[in-house]
């Protein structure tokens, strides 16, 4: 066996172990080498490494590109329904407004809880998760029940709360969108 042949066979033994481990591989392998080969071991091991987690990372932004996209479509579909339940004057009659925005919801909630499942399992989506349950869902429904309970009831109080259900759950969907961010530019961090 060649002095090449021996390094490529101690190349291949070297992936994933410790620098503590690699220290005690290669110190009787670089015995009798030039340093500059010294020096290119590591590197090409640290490179290979980093290489790794770049496309591993990239990987990992493509998912959750996908889901963050899919939970932001499901949010604006949410927030246009309610938004155009407040209108005052309207073009259509409430039974088929209610009927257009029952299948917007469809179309939109119905994948929105995959994403929410592979967003679950990503550590840096953690928080978007958390505003999805917590914040959008959790206020629409508060919305959603508010404006039945109008409808059920005209003339009660009714329409304040459904302001005031409105205004929170915009405020959710921005925040939503700013976390959304704040997760790409972590991604976006070099390794």
């Amino acid at each position: 066996m060649t002095r090449k042949d021996a390094i490529g066979l101690r190349l291949a033994q070297l992936e994933g172990l410790s620098d503590d481990e690699l220290d005690e591989i290669l110190v009787p392998l670089n015995e009798g080498l030039p340093n500059g080969l010294k020096l290119t071991l590591r590197h090409q091991l640290d490179s290979d490494r980093r290489a790794d987690q770049r496309r591993l990372r990239e990987q990992l932004r493509s998912r959750i590109q996908a889901s963050v996209g899919t939970v932001l479509k499901a949010s604006l579909a949410v927030g246009q329904v309610a938004q155009e339940s407040q209108a005052i004057w309207q073009t259509e009659t409430s039974e088929a407004r209610d009927a257009r925005h029952g299948r917007l919801l469809d179309e939109n909630l119905a994948p929105l809880n995959d994403a929410r499942v592979l967003l679950m399992l990503e550590a840096v989506a953690k928080d978007l998760v958390k505003i999805v349950d917590s914040e959008i869902l959790a206020g629409f429904n508060r919305y959603r029940s508010a404006y039945f309970f109008d409808r059920a009831h005209p003339g009660t109080d009714a329409r304040k709360e459904l302001s005031v259900e409105y205004e929170n759950l915009e405020k959710a969907i921005e925040k939503l969108r700013a976390e959304a961010l704040r997760v790409f530019q972590e991604l976006d961090k070099p390794i």
